[in-house]
């Protein structure tokens, strides 16, 4: 049996336990194991996760991030639509793996570019006759300092 439990602590705070429960067969002695494991914080980063897709799902802009690789790691609905594939197909996929021609072109183009500090923009596809362009915004992301992805931000220019 596996479940999930609220316990509250001495200072009266609530959190939250898994637990699995099994029955142990020792010579002639039956035991209950019980493995418990507080995981609240899991849950805390998963609703922050959660809350962090609904409000860039929520914009029209297409939002897709990549690790210092140029492998994909995110992409919101906006993003999917635009690239005609999904998230959960491409998810840590390089330019070069990817199903999406267009995500492809879009990965190779970001990873070629050099970009000036004053103007981090990607104008994609370059010359497109048949849709008008998006522009994205370029930012690396750093956590304590090291570079850990970058995101880019898109709207369609007309």
């Amino acid at each position: 049996w596996k479940g999930r439990y609220l316990h509250k602590r001495k200072d009266g705070s609530v959190f939250t336990v898994e637990e699995k429960r099994s029955m142990l067969r020792v010579d002639e002695n039956v035991y209950e194991l019980v493995i418990g494991i507080d995981v609240t914080e899991s849950i805390e980063l998963q609703k922050r996760a959660n809350l962090h897709s609904l409000l860039l799902n929520g914009t029209g802009d297409l939002a897709v991030a990549t690790d210092m690789e140029n492998r994909l790691i995110y992409m919101n609905e906006a993003a999917e639509e635009y690239f005609n594939t999904k998230l959960e197909e491409e998810q840590g996929r390089g330019p070069n793996e990817t199903n999406s021609k267009t995500l492809r072109a879009f990965l190779e183009m970001a990873a070629s570019r050099s970009f000036e500090s004053s103007g981090k923009r990607i104008r994609f596809p370059d010359n497109s006759n048949s849709e008008p362009p998006v522009e994205f915004n370029k930012k690396i992301v750093r956590d304590s300092g090291r570079e850990v992805g970058t995101i880019f931000l898109g709207r369609q220019t007309d």
